[in-house]
């Protein structure tokens, strides 16, 4: 993992790189906790609601498709091996 300076032109301190196990289970979890906060408590969003529920759904499958595409580049998955199949 490398941490740069921080950023002067937005202040943010700059980590890429690969974390440890236990870094990704925390920062699953607060993604989780914040995300239910934001879904069930802060908005009105009613998850029974056929129309809520895919909005939803989709406003998930699009994250996961852009952070996968952000976290590819670290493991190859942008570009995988023609013809390697993996189980």
């Amino acid at each position: 993992m490398t941490i740069s300076m921080l950023d002067a032109r937005t202040a943010l301190l700059v980590v890429e790189g690969l974390s440890s196990s236990t870094v990704n289970v925390i920062w699953g979890f607060f993604n989780l906790a914040v995300g239910y906060l934001l879904v069930c408590h802060v908005g009105d969003v009613d998850l029974r609601d056929f129309d809520n529920a895919i909005v939803f759904g989709l406003g998930v499958l699009l994250f996961g498709l852009v952070t996968a595409r952000l976290f590819g580049r670290f493991h190859g998955g942008n570009s995988p091996v023609q013809g390697r199949v993996v189980i």
